[in-house]
């Protein structure tokens, strides 16, 4: 029986449609929902992507998204850049999720909110259950970027404000 070729069995899992569309991954995701594909090693289904259509990832280059979604393959909205390049066009994007203290001294709990401001990290107690669960993740290798914390912190401030009316 004759195995499938490395681009048939990566295409396989990318649930293709028109070229202006997402092309999402079906397989493994990390829990920030980039795709996962094994070429030896567990590579990011996307660079797979740009393999296969453009040829090697030159070093110290990044596959970014056009279109901020991380499980998508389209290479149609790829492209290769810096990390700089991902972090410029992160923020020309307004999607930045980094808590930058204000320059006037006034701590991390501050709640300046000027025009333009990125999503802040919010700080709230987390449950010993939840806590327990996000440490086995860590344990099993995988990372919470400040997205996924951020969005964990309002899921659970919401909870705690439903528990309070009940």
């Amino acid at each position: 029986m004759k195995h499938p070729s490395l681009p048939d069995r990566f295409w396989s899992k990318v649930a293709k449609g028109p070229p202006e569309d997402c092309w999402l991954w079906m397989g493994a995701r990390l829990l920030t929902g980039y795709g996962v594909f094994s070429l030896g090693g567990s590579d990011g289904a996307h660079r797979v992507a740009w393999m296969l259509t453009h040829g090697p990832i030159p070093p110290g280059r990044h596959i970014c998204h056009h279109c901020d979604n991380p499980p998508c393959c389209n290479p149609a909205h790829l492209f290769c850049g810096t990390h700089l390049d991902n972090m410029r066009d992160r923020d020309r994007k307004g999607r930045g999720n980094h808590y930058h203290p204000p320059r006037s001294g006034t701590g991390p709990g501050h709640q300046l909110s000027p025009k333009g401001a990125t999503m802040k990290m919010l700080t709230v107690p987390v449950e010993d259950s939840l806590k327990r669960e996000l440490d086995k993740l860590r344990q099993e290798g995988y990372t919470l970027n400040g997205w996924v914390r951020a969005t964990l912190a309002k899921a659970l401030k919401a909870r705690k404000q439903q528990s309070a009316t009940k």
